[in-house]
């Protein structure tokens, strides 16, 4: 019955995550969408003021009251955070009976509701204009971007971004509305969000719930304020009405979310190098820090919740970046790559004009790639060690911002400005809930291992220096871990507010800070080298795509970049190989026979409630079952997770929360055959909620009538 529709996707279509106002009438027309492009491209209007950025996910209104909806996955440490006296909110899932019941989500959790965007190209340029090294451009373009930005935030409701387009192409000035009190409302159980666990992760078929609701919470006169019980519900603009029609192979789709990053157009040495040593030393890399945490995650319950949201987002990279290689591979998508650039320096020398336009540039840019690949393996260290351990990152934020404090709040770097350290504050605060001592210990022995393997050249001779001062890395570790200091919040609270000399001062007798002091300065000497090498990124790399986009002359979307995009295609299967057939569609049915053991256990009211699921009003009749997950050909890319899915009528059906592991590498190369889209349909949830959970009164305030199984 499906088979006609598994190729049927419109090509067009299918690629690309278009800015607002971008999409065609006629690209809506040929996939069936009843949406005009008026409703969609206003970002206040009916499909994008529903949308809100979580920072690392995607969730929407779905409410009045503000109620948002985003996937299970996707607010983990959330559930994290609320588990008190015992309690694991992360496996055992959890329902707010009513609003007194919803838990806050902790004091690093926001939201970001897009208000306004607006092109600042030419004041960013013009403030670029007699700039003579790449150096001080780089520093140049930080400032008028922080000033753009700090000008734009004229209250505490206000976050604002200056951020590029087509790689620098164009800036846009981008005004969020953010909201600090988040509070829980209802996630299913991780064996539900998360069903077949690492081994169904990334993989079609699957049947995982991945669903989660939310609530926006903001001070009684309408203004952004942290987590009080005073505060009142969120009113949003827009929200989503839920539609619950049938879905069918070949119905349109699209979702709209915040995709954090995608290479399309970066050059072929980039992808190259990618493939050769970026993602297999990613992947040897993650693999020993998840078989470390697994080691302690086992110990006891509590452990197994303090590292499952780093067990679970390391798993998750790494299977990407294992993807990644195989796609590359696979399909000789580098070869592909070095190809078409071939082609574009052909187009380039075959006229004079477009020789002294791009040429010289061009090669330029290569070199400097060349440049900054070299330290590539060092700084992927660099920045593990400036997350764990977690003393290690405290010691690095605090002294970080205590030099930043010293400069102009335009010279400040980006993360450590004045409007930052709020946040900052905030994670400082939220670190009890996942410090791990011994974990985090055999993090850094993992770190300083592979640190020491590194060519003579790459290695940072001051922490050389202290490392042998102190009798090699285990000696080190064991002097590190000496100082439990990093437990008590009294001190975290000091070290945010120490000044650079405090600090000096105390890393007599503080490990940590002794070690990060090193670090921080070390990187302060680097940042000539680094302005010059991003100054020169920033001016080339224009150049690149103004030559990719004139040769092609054409529609173009630029690479994601975590700003508001859109994505249409179809519900479609694929093939990934011969005489494999996927159907676009699963249901209840199907993971009631997947389940088992870990990680396929299921809970038994599940199984129980779905011998009558084909008789729910929830049922599809096509499918003869309660529909659980789809897959669509429209494109997404990591910070879609939660996206809403829109039918053709604008309705909300469901949520992307994955991408089919054949199309991995789409992130550097779309396949429009076999990359595809993976949802949850949000019938199941529905289903859940009403037929197995009891939850009818979260049912009634999404506007779904309670209605009797038959």
């Amino acid at each position: 019955m499906f088979l006609p529709l598994l190729f049927s996707t419109t090509v067009f279509a299918a690629e690309g995550m278009w800015l607002p106002g971008q999409l065609q009438a006629e690209q809506l027309e040929a996939l069936g969408f009843s949406l005009q492009t008026g409703e969609i491209s206003r970002e206040n209007g009916p499909v994008l003021g529903p949308v809100v950025s979580m920072g690392h996910c995607t969730a929407s209104f779905v409410s009045e009251t503000g109620l948002l909806i985003t996937n299970g996955h996707c607010i983990r440490s959330y559930l994290h955070y609320a588990s008190q006296g015992g309690e694991d909110l992360i496996k055992d899932g959890f329902i707010a009976d009513n609003l007194g019941a919803e838990k806050s989500a902790g004091p690093a959790a926001r939201i970001f509701i897009p208000m306004d965007r607006k092109d600042v190209t030419a004041q960013v340029q013009d403030n670029l204009k007699g700039v003579k090294t790449d150096a001080k451009r780089h520093v140049e373009l930080q400032r008028i971007r922080t000033y753009i930005a700090s000008t734009c935030e004229a209250d505490g409701n206000t976050r604002c971004e200056v951020v590029e387009q087509y790689g620098g192409m164009r800036w846009e000035l981008v005004r969020y509305r953010e909201i600090q009190d988040l509070r829980l409302v209802y996630a299913p159980p991780d064996s539900v969000v998360f069903f077949g666990g690492e081994t169904d992760n990334w993989m079609w078929p699957r049947h995982a719930g991945d669903m989660a609701l939310f609530r926006a919470y903001v001070a009684p006169d309408g203004s952004t304020a942290a987590y009080d019980e005073a505060n009142v519900a969120y009113t949003p603009s827009q929200w989503y009405r839920v539609g619950i029609d049938d879905l069918d192979p070949g119905d349109p789709v699209l979702i709209a979310g915040f995709p954090a990053s995608t290479s399309r157009y970066r050059t072929a040495a980039e992808m190259k190098h990618a493939a050769l040593i970026r993602y297999p030393d990613g992947v040897d890399l993650f693999t020993e820090l998840i078989r470390s945490l697994r080691e302690h995650a086992i110990e006891s319950d509590e452990a197994a919740a303090q590292l499952g949201p780093l067990i679970f987002s390391l798993s998750n990279q790494r299977k990407n970046y294992q993807g990644m290689l195989e796609n590359m591979t696979r399909d000789d998508l580098v070869d592909a790559k070095i190809q078409a650039e071939a082609k574009l320096d052909e187009w380039i020398a075959a006229d004079r004009k477009r020789q002294r336009k791009y040429a010289k540039e061009i090669a330029e840019l290569r070199e400097v790639v060349a440049q900054q690949q070299r330290s590539q393996p060092r700084d992927r260290l660099i920045q593990l060690m400036a997350r764990y351990p977690s003393a290690l990152y405290a010691s690095r934020t605090a002294y970080r911002l205590s030099l930043e404090r010293q400069k102009d709040g335009l010279d400040r770097r980006s993360g450590f400005q004045a409007r930052d350290e709020q946040r900052i504050e905030d994670r400082f605060n939220q670190l009890d809930r996942s410090l791990h001592i011994e974990a985090e210990r055999d993090i850094l022995s993992i770190a300083f291992k592979h640190y020491v393997s590194l060519d003579a050249d790459q290695r940072i001779h001051s922490i050389d220096q202290w490392l042998s001062q102190h009798g090699g890395p285990e000696k080190s570790i064991e002097y590190l871990f000496s100082d439990k200091r990093i437990q008590d919040p009294a001190h975290r609270n000091w070290l945010l507010t120490a000044t650079q000399a405090e600090l000096q001062a105390a890393s007599s007798d503080q490990p940590w800070l002794e070690l990060a002091i090193l670090i921080e300065e070390w990187a302060n000497q680097e940042q000539v080298t680094r302005d010059q090498m991003a100054g020169a990124t920033e001016r080339l790399r224009p150049v690149y795509m103004k030559a990719w986009k004139e040769m092609n002359d054409g529609p173009t979307y630029p690479d994601a970049n975590g700003t508001l995009r859109i994505s249409i295609g179809q519900i479609s299967g694929y093939s990934p190989k011969e005489a494999v057939l996927y159907s676009p569609q699963t249901t209840v049915k199907g993971m009631v026979e997947k389940a088992g053991s870990d990680p396929f256990s299921l809970p038994a009211t599940i199984q129980s409630s779905a011998r009558n699921a084909a008789q729910s009003r929830w049922a599809d009749p096509e499918l003869d079952h309660v529909p659980l997950n789809f897959i669509s050909s429209l494109d997404n890319t990591g910070g879609n997770s939660g996206s809403p899915t829109l039918n053709g009528k604008g309705e909300l059906v469901g949520l992307a929360f994955d991408r089919n592991y054949e199309g991995m590498a789409a992130d550097w190369a779309f396949d429009h055959q076999v990359t595809r889209s993976i949802h949850v349909d949000l019938r199941f949830c529905w289903w859940l909620m009403s037929e197995v959970q009891s939850a009818d009164h979260i049912l009634q305030e999404l506007g779904i009538e309670s209605t009797e199984t038959d």
